[in-house]
C-alpha cells in the first residue's frame, strides 16, 4: 500500500515553493502573473475615501459661525459685536464657539482670511483673461465689484476696520486686513504694468495708476455701503473710461 505524503511536505517540494525559497521576489512575480491570468480575480477598484463625519461636522459648524459672525460684525460694528450674539445666531453654545476660536479677535481674523482668499482668487482669474489692456481692466473691475455685490458685509467690515484703527483692539484681524490690501495692490500693480509694457499707459505715471484704480473701486463700494447709490454694471464701465481718458497715451 502506497503511503501518502503529508500535504505540507508535498507543497514544500513543489517547483513553485522551491523557487520561492531561493528567490522570494520571483515567487511574488509568479503569483502576480497567475492573478492576472485568472478570470476569477476581479481588478481592485479604488474609491476616494469619504470625509469622516467629524470633519464634515466641523466644517459645517465653522461655516455657520462664519456666516453669523459676518452678519453681527457688519450690523453691530467691530467694537460692539459680541461673541454671545454670534453664537446665538449660529445656533451653538458660547463654549462651542470658543472651542474653535480663542477670542473675538481670532474669530474675526479667521473670517477675514477666508473671505480674502476667495476674493484674491477671483481677481487672479480676472487677471488671467487675455486681450488688450482695456478689456483686462474692465474684466478686473467687473470681478472686483461682482465680489463686492455678493459680499457687501465683508467689505463693510474692511472699511470700518480702517476707520477705527484695529491694531490696538484686534491685532490679528488688523494684520489680516493689512495683508489683504498689500496683496490687492500687488495685483493691481501687475495689471498696470501690463498696460505700460503694451504702450497703452504713460510710463511717467505708472506709480500712481494702481492707487487711482483702487481709490475709484473703493469709492464705488463706499457709495453703495453708505446707501447713496447701489452699484450698477455701467458704473464699472464709466470707471474704466474715466481712468483711460486720463492715463492713455
Amino acid at each position: 500500500m502506497r503511503h501518502l505524503k503529508p500535504r505540507s511536505q508535498a507543497l514544500s517540494r513543489s517547483p513553485i515553493n522551491r523557487n520561492a525559497r531561493r528567490n522570494p521576489a520571483g515567487h511574488e512575480s509568479i503569483l502576480r502573473s497567475v492573478s492576472r491570468r485568472s478570470p476569477s480575480v476581479a481588478p481592485v477598484q479604488t474609491r476616494e475615501r469619504p470625509t469622516p463625519f467629524r470633519e464634515r461636522f466641523r466644517r459645517e459648524v465653522l461655516a455657520t459661525i462664519a456666516e453669523a459672525a459676518e452678519d453681527v460684525f457688519a450690523e453691530q460694528g467691530l467694537r460692539d459685536a459680541h461673541v454671545g450674539e454670534i453664537a446665538r445666531r449660529a445656533g451653538v453654545a458660547v463654549g462651542t464657539l470658543y472651542n474653535y476660536y480663542e477670542d473675538r479677535d481670532a474669530l474675526l481674523a479667521a473670517l477675514l482670511k477666508e473671505r480674502q482668499d476667495a476674493f484674491l482668487a477671483t481677481l487672479e482669474a480676472a487677471l488671467a483673461t487675455p486681450g488688450p489692456f482695456r478689456v483686462q481692466l474692465h474684466t478686473f473691475v467687473t470681478a472686483y465689484m461682482a465680489f463686492f455685490t455678493k459680499h457687501r458685509r465683508y467689505f463693510k467690515i474692511l472699511l470700518e476696520g480702517e476707520l477705527m484703527h484695529l491694531q490696538a483692539a484686534l491685532p490679528r484681524a488688523a494684520s489680516v486686513q493689512l495683508g489683504c490690501y498689500q496683496l490687492l495692490m500687488q495685483r493691481i500693480e501687475a495689471l498696470v504694468d501690463g498696460g505700460v509694457k503694451t504702450g497703452v499707459l504713460r510710463p511717467a505715471g505708472a506709480g500712481l495708476y494702481a492707487w487711482l484704480i483702487l481709490g475709484m473701486l473703493r469709492s464705488l463700494a463706499m457709495r453703495d455701503i453708505r446707501n447713496y447709490k447701489a452699484y450698477e454694471p455701467t458704473d464699472g464701465e464709466e470707471l474704466v473710461s474715466v481712468f483711460l481718458r486720463g492715463a492713455e497715451v
